[in-house]
C-alpha cells in the first residue's frame, strides 16, 4: 500500500486502519477498531465525503467495504439495545458515503434500506433506492434494476403505506424481470403478486383479478400446482368480494 495512502486513512481518525495489501493480490485486511461509547450509547462516527475521497483514489471500493463493515457492527450493536431508547446516528451520511464510494454496492442499497427504514425513516431509504435505480441506468453492466425497484416496493408498502406507488415500482419490477438483461422468473412471479396484491387493498378489483388470471395461466403452463393454486384462491377471494 503506498504510504501517503496509509497515512491518510490513518489521519481520518474513526477507525479504519489498512493493514495489508498483498503483492499482486486484489485483497486488502482492514481492521477496525472497537466503537467509542458514550453514555452508554454506540457512536457511529462518518468523516466528510470530500476527505474520504481525496485520498482514495484508486481504493474507492476497499473503503467502501471497510466502512461497510463498520455499518454492519453499528447495526448489530444498535439492535442489541432496548428498541424503546434506541437511537441510529447518521445512518443516511454512512450509507450515502459508501455508495458514493462504489456506486455498485447492491448489499448497501438494499440492506441499508431497511436499515433506515427500522430506523424511523423511510423516505431516506425511498431515497437510497432510488439513487441505485438512477445509478443502474448509467451503468447497466451492474443491473440490479428490478431488485431495487421490488424493494423500493416494499418500502413503500410496509412503511410509507403508499399502495398506489408501491404498486408502481413491484409493477417496474415484474416487466423488468420478465425480459434479458434482467431476466428473473421468481422475481416476476413475486412482483405480479405484489402488484396485485396493492391493487386489491386499493379496491382495484378488476385489476388485481386481470393480474391473478395471468399468474394463473403462467403456473398452468409451467405446470406449477403451487402457483396455481394460490392464484384460483386469489380469484375466488375476489369473487366472493363481488357478490
Amino acid at each position: 500500500m503506498p504510504a501517503g495512502l496509509q497515512g491518510a486513512i490513518a489521519q481520518l481518525g474513526w477507525g479504519v486502519t489498512a493493514a495489508v495489501l498483498l503483492a499482486g493480490a486484489a485483497g486488502l485486511s482492514v481492521r477496525l477498531d472497537a466503537f467509542h461509547r458514550a453514555e452508554g450509547a454506540a457512536r457511529y462516527p462518518v468523516p466528510r465525503a470530500g476527505v474520504v475521497r481525496a485520498v482514495a483514489t484508486g481504493y474507492e471500493d476497499v473503503l467502501a467495504d471497510a466502512f461497510w463493515l463498520q455499518f454492519l457492527q453499528y447495526d448489530g450493536a444498535k439492535l442489541s439495545e432496548n428498541p424503546a431508547t434506541r437511537r441510529w446516528q447518521h445512518v443516511w451520511a454512512g450509507l450515502r458515503l459508501i455508495t458514493g464510494l462504489d456506486p455498485h454496492f447492491k448489499d448497501a442499497y438494499l440492506f441499508g434500506s431497511w436499515v433506515l427504514s427500522d430506523a424511523g425513516h423511510p423516505r431516506q431509504a425511498e431515497a437510497l433506492l432510488e439513487r441505485a435505480i438512477a445509478r443502474d441506468r448509467r451503468w447497466p453492466a451492474f443491473a440490479e434494476r428490478p431488485r431495487y425497484d421490488f424493494q423500493l416496493g416494499f418500502v413503500r408498502f410496509l412503511y410509507l403505506h403508499d399502495y398506489a406507488s408501491a404498486r408502481h415500482a413491484f409493477k417496474r419490477a415484474a416487466d423488468l424481470a420478465s425480459h434479458p438483461p434482467y431476466r428473473d422468473p421468481y422475481l416476476e412471479e413475486a412482483g405480479l403478486r405484489m402488484t396485485a396484491g396493492m391493487a386489491e387493498r386499493q379496491d382495484h378489483r378488476r385489476l388485481a383479478g386481470t393480474i391473478w388470471k395471468v399468474l394463473y395461466r403462467h403456473a398452468v403452463a409451467a405446470h406449477d400446482r403451487r402457483m396455481q393454486a394460490i392464484a384460483a384462491r386469489a380469484l375466488a377471494r375476489l369473487r366472493g368480494r363481488r357478490s
